[in-house]
Protein backbone atom coordinates (compact mmCIF):
# COMPACT_ATOMS: atom_id res chain seq x y z
CA UNK A 1 0.00 0.00 0.00
CA UNK A 2 1.38 3.35 -0.98
CA UNK A 3 1.17 5.97 1.70
CA UNK A 4 1.41 9.53 0.63
CA UNK A 5 3.78 11.64 2.64
CA UNK A 6 3.03 15.20 3.51
CA UNK A 7 6.12 17.32 3.72
CA UNK A 8 6.19 20.73 5.21
CA UNK A 9 9.57 22.34 4.97
CA UNK A 10 10.36 25.88 5.84
CA UNK A 11 13.36 27.37 4.12
CA UNK A 12 14.67 30.81 4.91
CA UNK A 13 16.32 31.76 1.64
CA UNK A 14 17.87 35.14 2.38
CA UNK A 15 19.44 36.32 5.64
CA UNK A 16 18.12 35.98 9.17
CA UNK A 17 14.66 36.84 10.38
CA UNK A 18 14.36 40.29 11.83
CA UNK A 19 11.91 41.86 14.24
CA UNK A 20 12.24 45.24 12.57
CA UNK A 21 9.24 47.05 11.18
CA UNK A 22 10.85 46.87 7.70
CA UNK A 23 10.54 43.07 7.72
CA UNK A 24 7.45 41.66 6.02
CA UNK A 25 6.28 38.10 5.61
CA UNK A 26 6.86 36.83 2.08
CA UNK A 27 6.35 33.18 1.20
CA UNK A 28 5.40 30.83 -1.60
CA UNK A 29 3.48 27.61 -0.92
CA UNK A 30 4.13 24.94 -3.55
CA UNK A 31 2.71 21.52 -4.32
CA UNK A 32 4.68 18.92 -6.27
CA UNK A 33 5.28 15.25 -6.92
CA UNK A 34 8.55 13.38 -6.44
CA UNK A 35 9.50 11.00 -9.26
CA UNK A 36 11.14 7.60 -8.91
CA UNK A 37 14.63 9.12 -8.97
CA UNK A 38 13.80 11.59 -6.17
CA UNK A 39 13.44 14.70 -8.33
CA UNK A 40 10.52 17.15 -7.89
CA UNK A 41 8.11 17.39 -10.82
CA UNK A 42 4.67 18.91 -11.55
CA UNK A 43 5.53 21.94 -9.40
CA UNK A 44 2.64 24.35 -8.90
CA UNK A 45 2.19 27.46 -6.80
CA UNK A 46 -0.70 27.16 -4.34
CA UNK A 47 -0.30 30.52 -2.59
CA UNK A 48 1.99 33.56 -2.74
CA UNK A 49 2.06 36.17 0.01
CA UNK A 50 1.96 39.12 -0.50
CA UNK A 51 2.10 38.63 -4.30
CA UNK A 52 3.71 36.50 -7.01
CA UNK A 53 7.12 38.24 -7.10
CA UNK A 54 8.95 35.21 -5.60
CA UNK A 55 7.15 32.45 -7.54
CA UNK A 56 9.85 31.89 -10.16
CA UNK A 57 12.64 31.88 -7.53
CA UNK A 58 10.74 29.35 -5.41
CA UNK A 59 10.06 27.03 -8.36
CA UNK A 60 13.69 27.22 -9.52
CA UNK A 61 14.93 26.43 -6.00
CA UNK A 62 12.61 23.44 -5.60
CA UNK A 63 13.66 22.02 -8.99
CA UNK A 64 17.22 21.73 -7.62
CA UNK A 65 16.20 19.68 -4.57
CA UNK A 66 16.75 15.93 -4.48
CA UNK A 67 14.88 13.45 -2.26
CA UNK A 68 15.68 9.86 -1.32
CA UNK A 69 13.70 7.43 -3.47
CA UNK A 70 10.41 6.25 -1.97
CA UNK A 71 10.57 2.46 -1.97
CA UNK A 72 7.45 0.29 -2.23
CA UNK A 73 7.83 -3.49 -2.62
CA UNK A 74 11.55 -2.96 -3.21
CA UNK A 75 10.89 -0.64 -6.19
CA UNK A 76 11.24 3.15 -6.36
CA UNK A 77 7.83 4.82 -6.55
CA UNK A 78 6.42 8.30 -7.05
CA UNK A 79 5.28 10.40 -4.11
CA UNK A 80 2.30 12.54 -5.04
CA UNK A 81 0.90 15.73 -3.56
CA UNK A 82 3.87 16.94 -1.53
CA UNK A 83 3.89 20.52 -0.20
CA UNK A 84 6.57 22.96 0.80
CA UNK A 85 6.50 26.52 2.08
CA UNK A 86 9.48 28.69 1.11
CA UNK A 87 9.85 31.84 3.18
CA UNK A 88 11.75 34.92 2.03
CA UNK A 89 13.22 37.53 4.36
CA UNK A 90 12.88 40.90 2.66
CA UNK A 91 14.18 43.05 5.51
CA UNK A 92 16.71 45.66 4.52
CA UNK A 93 20.11 45.01 6.06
Amino acid sequence: MIRSCFLVLVLLLVGCQSNSAASQQHYVLLTFDIDESGSPENIQVIESIPDSRHDVLAIEALRKWKYSPYIVNELPSKRLGQRVKLEFDTAEK
